[in-house]
């Protein structure tokens, strides 16, 4: 396989590394910790931090198959095996998809516009959204470049002048409950597992110092450490926060200096919210242009399908019910064992075409 990279599916492995910062940091911190604190109180901790290390493990496998151009090979094989690696990968990303847009409108009505119709919301964000994805993969890798350091550094500020009562005995008991019984509530919420499942269709482009192991790493761990903070902190009562992100900020010291500084928590949510949303929206259009081969079409299926049942619902909240069955079971798994497939299905394409060449 001599041919050029696809830019329509390549970025750069810096981009990854930003990808992985901003696709960990609302994926792991908007409301997982409150619903897992709901559901086995201080144990939350140990599952985040449990979820974490396999999203490491299963980003091994990933980063692989995009590092050996997994999805052109992928792209060549038998269409007994493409489709339903794709059909799988478009089921599991767009449910993903539609639960993190439903987190998305949440947001935007709960901290900004409590009184407006969601309705407005979606048809104003969406068609946005649709449109970058129709630009391909690099238009969003540029957006989440641009506004990394911008993000990032509020984040910093939120936790660099924090004055409250911290308390780590909140950290206990670590099971709250029987370990199998814990995991299983864990295992439940599969849907907030597998940040990084739409990396399976980017082919990644080297250029200059690797960040992508450092970001994983960093970001993983920046996770697990403001989960434990926010429970020193909350403790039980971290079950209806909001967003950590938000919810910290009335903790800063500058507060009792210039004001109510919640806006330097929002703009990075709504940051991080546009770049994950997009990213998924790309994947989920990839996947199914894996199967009907017209990307342009794919793409305005995704938003159709998207837009549809986020309009035709009311009441959001059910979405977070429905989420935590057996689709969160069924999502965990799937984001576990598809990229490992995925890796050893690369292994043997690259073997028989070695021995075809």
């Amino acid at each position: 396989m001599n041919e050029t990279l696809n830019p329509e599916r390549t970025i750069y492995n810096r981009q990854m590394a930003i990808f992985i910062f901003c696709i960990a940091i609302l994926a792991k911190l908007a409301d997982l910790p409150a619903l897992l604190t709901r559901q086995v109180q201080s144990s939350a901790f140990i599952l985040i931090a449990i979820y974490c290390v396999l999203e490491v493990i299963v980003f091994v496998f990933i980063y692989l198959f995009a590092v050996g151009r997994g999805v052109e090979y992928l792209n060549r094989s038998h269409p007994a095996v493409k489709i339903p690696i794709y059909a799988i990968l478009f089921l599991l990303l767009i449910f993903k998809l539609f639960f993190l847009s439903t987190y998305a409108i949440n947001v935007v009505t709960d901290l900004f516009f409590d009184t407006i119709d969601p309705v407005i919301i979606v048809m104003t964000m969406f068609p946005i959204i649709a449109f970058m994805v129709k630009k391909g993969i690099q238009p969003i890798a540029r957006t989440a470049e641009f506004f990394f350091l911008i993000c990032f550094l509020m984040i910093a500020f939120i936790f660099m002048f924090l004055d409250t009562e911290v308390n780590f005995n909140r950290l206990k008991p670590i099971f709250t409950d029987a370990p199998a019984k814990i995991l299983d509530k864990g295992l439940s919420v599969g849907l907030f597992f597998g940040d990084t499942t739409s990396f399976l269709l980017v082919m990644l482009r080297k250029h200059q110092k690797n960040y992508v192991p450092v970001s994983l790493f960093f970001s993983y761990l920046l996770v697990i450490a403001i989960t434990a903070l926010s429970i020193a902190i909350f403790g039980n009562a971290l079950s209806i926060s909001q967003n950590i992100i938000v919810e910290l900020v009335t903790y800063n010291q500058i507060v009792a200096i210039i004001g109510r500084l919640q806006w330097i928590g929002l703009i990075p949510i709504m940051i991080l919210i546009t770049v994950d949303l997009s990213f998924l929206f790309w994947g989920t259009a990839e996947a199914l242009t894996g199967i009907i081969k017209k990307r342009e079409i794919a793409t305005y299926v995704v938003l159709l399908t998207l837009l549809i049942p986020l309009l035709a619902i009311s009441n959001y909240e059910r979405i977070f019910e429905f989420s935590t069955g057996p689709v969160g079971y069924i999502s965990f798994a799937l984001s576990f064992l598809l990229p490992i497939v995925c890796y050893i299905m690369l292994c043997v394409l690259r073997r028989k075409y070695a021995k075809v060449n």
